[in-house]
């Protein structure tokens, strides 16, 4: 079973970083149920959106959904959001905008599609994928 980060050791690491030089941060709304981009962007909000770079990751949108009716994965103390696999157009568009609201940007540098293997959806996936 996953460790609960702090709030506090959160920032601690955004902030170590920066001061570090890293000047580039990755984040996805799978990591922690959308608790990783509000962090980022907590921690974000204040410095110049010109001096860094931003990437996250499409192909899973958020759900509100009663605590305890979803699987977390290795995350713990998320919010209460589900996750729908959604790779269509509509699906991406509506995840990038909720990501620049939780992110508080109005842009990403990089955007990557999440998880299209055979290893998360299985060969069933794939023979879909192969259909004309």
């Amino acid at each position: 079973m996953g460790k609960v980060m702090p709030t506090a050791t959160a920032r601690t690491l955004v902030d170590h970083a920066w001061e570090s030089g890293v000047r580039l941060f990755d984040t996805a709304p799978m990591y922690g149920h959308g608790l990783a981009e509000y962090r980022l962007a907590d921690e974000l909000m204040d410095r110049n959106r010109d001096e860094y770079a931003l990437v996250t990751k499409v192909g899973r949108t958020l759900h509100p959904a009663p605590a305890g009716t979803f699987d977390t994965g290795p995350w713990r103390s998320t919010p209460p959001m589900r996750m729908e696999y959604d790779c269509s157009y509509d699906g991406v568009m509506r995840q990038v905008e909720a990501s620049m609201q939780r992110m508080a940007t109005d842009r990403f540098d990089v955007l990557l599609v999440h998880d299209t293997d055979r290893w998360t959806h299985g060969d069933q996936y794939r023979e879909r994928s192969r259909k004309p």
